[in-house]
């Protein structure tokens, strides 16, 4: 139980302080002592005190035996009292928990340095039990390596809004966010965390290793047992406290190895889409997602395989401009055919569509095909529910787009048609870009959908004004080549004449707003500065002739050498009517039909489609009022885009305001009908709009049931007319 250190006394502070001692420890168990000195020994107290190294386990003992004792050669001490000791250590306990989110850490090592040394490991509960200890000084000390999980770029994203003051981390974030190990937070430390996501190692990284509150903890000696001498445990990169013991963990995921998470909220929809492309070419496949408002998606990891012999990966192997990921920062880990990516920003993710974009370099031969196939799929950890559509690549042989017939010409106001040929079918619905060179003489499509197996596709170009020959092109996505064709477009003269809202027809009410589009009805252009609406505007007149003979002059909107936009006259007759434009250079005549209703509504872009030209009116339950557009000009595509409606509380009344012509001369208010996406939106009132000449004015209340649904569609039904569709978008 008792070892006799090197030198087996201490002289210090006792009567024999000035003696020379001499020892003996040559037998186990036995000391041997003898002292003299040139001054005789004087008064009590301590004689001489012994060291020794307790080697025993706690609670032993031993005897303290006086075998032999004299002074001076023989003088024996009156009385001799031997003595007895014991080891007084004990134990030490605690607990190991996680510092950012309380949760047991098992396994780990706890190592007490002292005599005699201990460890043990953590169990299940983070409890630990240090038993055997000696009553001398020891020090504590965690460690734990592996069982790593929870590090994600949204890790990173947390450690970057710290740095740039968007967010207040805790202490204990701050140590797992210290990826660097210099004490401080940084970008550095983000990019870091970023890397070790997808599989980099970096020499500079402490991701992925444990700490621990506090480092050790030391004892100058023990006596009895050291309970709740607990710790915390930090693992560097695991900034939001995610972590899970692998027992835990391994309750997470589904049979297909992809995050379980069990949530009421929608899941969002991460797609690959199927596509072909062509030997030697670079294919752009894009990542779309679902819509995401307020879901707060401030990163996300991607974990996907690919055919490598099929598809090599670029150098710059993603492009995020115009993409949802435009502003944050990616990283990429690409492994024979097994890529990784992660990507952090400041700013959460909110809308709907392409996430990035993936480039590669198609070296597969004809016939060949890579499956574009999810691993795993994490928005902000995986806290999000997704629900991930594999895609694929097929190699195909080079192949044709054209457009026929190559020329035509066709009347101001008439519609003519154009087919896209394909020289072989494509795999799936794939989305036609078409374009006017010069939209003011010749309009086509925005774009078409060519059916998949298919190989034709027909639409209608429409003829607005005579000019210099219009080209129409049509051009297939850069996913499958940015194939391109084009068709030539003539205009003749003559007049044509088409509901100003909806640009669908001939037919048009009486007091209506109309287009007539054609050519050289002026030498200038000139707006109508006031009402009431002139009659002569840039020198042109225009008289409407209707089916009982009765001619009337036209009110005025607008005038140039192309387009009039006019009134039709109150009390024109229903039926045919005859319409001519006169003016210096020219009289010109056309056809159109009047009936008591032809329902259009307007839109933002001015061609009777897409985003409504309408207002929102927001009624609080404080009785303010506050008026809100559903539309914006995009500089960049030069039109008017749909700004998202937000539908706010339950306590706000939400209307829409609809403009448009052809209306007001409808049955009663029972007879008409609005619907926004399929659900019946009750008509508030439909009439005159009462300011501008000809407008109509539908206000309808707008579903809450419509939250979350992006872009719909506004349908509306006047005495069984139906008008033009538009859109608008609710967040």
């Amino acid at each position: 139980m008792l070892r006799p250190q090197t030198t087996p006394y201490d002289r210090t502070g006792t009567l024999s302080s000035g003696l020379t001692v001499s020892f003996n420890t040559a037998i186990n168990g036995e000391v041997r002592l003898s002292a003299f000195g040139a001054t005789a020994l004087a008064g009590s107290g301590t004689l001489l005190n012994l060291n020794f190294d307790v080697i025993g386990q706690s609670a032993s003992c031993s005897n303290l035996t006086l075998t032999s004792f004299k002074f001076n050669e023989g003088t024996p001490c009156a009385t001799i009292t031997s003595g007895r000791a014991c080891v007084t250590g004990g134990s030490i306990s605690g607990e190991v928990s996680y510092c950012i989110t309380p949760r047991a850490v098992p396994g780990v090592l706890m190592t007490a340095a002292g005599s005699p040394a201990a460890n043990t490991t953590t169990n299940n509960s983070g409890a630990f039990v240090l038993n055997g200890l000696g009553s001398g000084a020891y020090t504590v000390t965690p460690t734990k390596t592996g069982d790593t999980n929870g590090i994600s770029s949204f890790d990173a994203a947390l450690v970057s809004q710290q740095v740039v003051g968007m967010t207040t981390l805790s202490e204990c974030q701050r140590l797992a966010g210290d990826a660097s190990g210099d004490g401080s937070l940084s970008s550095f430390d983000a990019a870091l965390i970023a890397q070790y996501a997808v599989g980099i190692s970096n020499p500079a990284s402490k991701v992925g290793t444990w700490k621990f509150v506090p480092v050790n903890r030391t004892y100058p000696s023990i006596s009895g047992n050291q309970t709740g001498q607990n710790f915390s445990a930090i693992l560097v990169g695991d900034v939001s406290g995610n972590w899970a013991p692998v027992s835990a963990l391994a309750l997470s995921f589904d049979e297909n190895g992809m995050n379980r998470i069990d949530s009421p909220v929608p899941s969002i929809q991460a797609t690959f889409p199927p596509m072909i492309a062509m030997p030697g070419t670079v294919a752009t496949i894009p990542i779309t997602i679902s819509d995401m408002p307020a879901r707060g998606i401030l990163a996300y990891d991607l974990d996907l395989e690919y055919d490598h012999l099929v598809l090599s990966l670029l150098d710059s192997p993603v492009e995020i401009v115009d993409t949802l990921s435009s502003s944050m920062i990616v990283t990429v880990n690409d492994h024979s055919g097994h890529l990784r990516i992660s990507a952090f920003g400041n700013y959460p993710i909110s809308s709907t569509g392409i996430l990035l974009k993936l480039r590669f370099r198609v070296i597969g031969q004809n016939g060949s095909m890579s499956g574009l196939i999810w691993k795993n799929v994490l928005f902000n950890e995986g806290h999000t529910r997704v629900r991930p559509i594999d895609g694929s690549l097929r190699v195909v042989p080079t192949f044709a787009l054209s457009l026929t017939p190559g020329t035509q010409t066709i009347s101001v106001g008439n519609k003519g048609a154009l087919t896209a040929v394909l020289s072989a079918p494509l795999p799936s619905d794939t989305l036609l870009v078409l374009r006017s060179s010069d939209p003011r003489i010749a309009t086509a499509p925005d774009s078409v959908i060519i059916p998949a197996g298919k190989t034709v596709v027909s639409f209608e170009i429409f003829g607005r004004a005579t000019g210099g020959q219009v080209i129409i092109s049509a051009g297939l996505p850069q996913i499958i080549g940015s194939l391109s064709a084009n068709a030539a477009i003539s205009i003749d003269h003559s007049v044509f004449s088409v509901s100003a809202a909806s640009f669908l027809s001939d037919t048009v009410a009486a007091q209506s707003i109309a287009v007539a589009f054609g050519s050289d009805f002026s030498d200038s252009t000139e707006a109508a500065a006031s009402q009431p609406l002139p009659t002569v505007l840039a020198g042109a007149r225009v008289e409407i002739t209707d089916s009982l003979g009765a001619t009337r002059s036209a009110p005025l909107f607008f005038v140039s050498p192309g387009q009039v936009n006019y009134q039709i006259p109150e009390g024109t007759a229903g039926g045919t009517a005859t319409i001519t434009i006169s003016s210096r250079l020219n009289i010109a005549t056309g056809l159109l039909n009047i009936t008591p209703l032809a329902p259009g509504l307007f839109s933002a872009n001015s061609n009777g489609q897409g985003v409504a030209a309408a207002v929102v009116t927001r009624a609080g339950p404080d009785g303010s009022l506050n008026y809100e557009p559903v539309a914006a000009w995009g500089e960049t595509l030069g039109r008017f885009t749909a700004i998202p409606v937000d539908l706010g509380s339950s306590e706000d009344r939400i209307c829409l305001i609809l403009y448009g012509t052809g209306i007001r001369s409808l049955s009663g208010k029972s007879n008409i009908r609005v619907s926004i996406d399929g659900l019946d939106a009750p008509v508030l009132y439909a009439g005159s709009q009462g300011t501008y000449a000809g407008l109509d004015q539908i206000n309808v209340l707008l579903n809450r049931n419509l939250a979350g649904r992006g872009v719909v569609t506004v349908a509306m039904v006047v005495d069984g007319m139906i008008a033009n569709f538009v859109t608008i978008n609710i967040r």
